[in-house]
Order: C-alpha cells, then sequence, then structure tokens
C-alpha cells in the first residue's frame, strides 16, 4: 500500500533554520527567472579538516529535491539543518518525512 503526501510549500528566506531529522527530504520550487543555489551548511570538519557544503542548483522553472541529510554532519545542537539560498524571489520550500 502506498501512502500519498500534499506538500505544503512556504516562502523561502535566504537563511532556513528546519528541523532535520536525518530522514527529510527537502523540496524547493524555483519559479522565477534565473537559476538559485540553495546551499546545505556542513557543520561537521571531515578528518581531512574541511567543511563540506553541498549545493544544490535549481534552474529557473524547475522543481528539485534534496536530502536527506545526515544529522551528524548537518544539525545544529537544536537539531535544525541550515539551507542557505542565493536567492529568493518565488522560491518556495516544502520538506516530507521519508517513512522507512
Amino acid at each position: 500500500m502506498s501512502q500519498s503526501t500534499n506538500l505544503v510549500y512556504i516562502p523561502a528566506a535566504l537563511s532556513m533554520s528546519l528541523y532535520n531529522d536525518g530522514d527529510t527530504i527537502f523540496f524547493i520550487k524555483n519559479d522565477g527567472g534565473s537559476p538559485i543555489t540553495v546551499t546545505a551548511d556542513s557543520v561537521e570538519i571531515c578528518n581531512q579538516g574541511l567543511d563540506h557544503n553541498v549545493d544544490i542548483i535549481v534552474t529557473n522553472a524547475e522543481a528539485r529535491a534534496c536530502g536527506p541529510y545526515p544529522v551528524e554532519r548537518f544539525n545544529d545542537g537544536t537539531g535544525h539543518i541550515t539551507l542557505n539560498f542565493s536567492a529568493i524571489t518565488s522560491v518556495t520550500i516544502a520538506s516530507a518525512y521519508l517513512n522507512k
């Protein structure tokens, strides 16, 4: 049996702190006229001493799913991930739990 999820999109902000349980998928819609970059901010330094953020390119008139993001690498102390947007005009975001 499959389940259907109706996503609720909200306007994006330049920087968003969103709940992340490691099983969350984020959906980004760019209805603007130019591509944007969404950066998932990594808070954990790797064993080589580098901070590996993840950049997601969302072209104009495109919807893109991203994640899930491991909590130990991306969450802050309050259980949130930070997503930074290069532009927010006509950009919306939704999230859904990945039920395993």
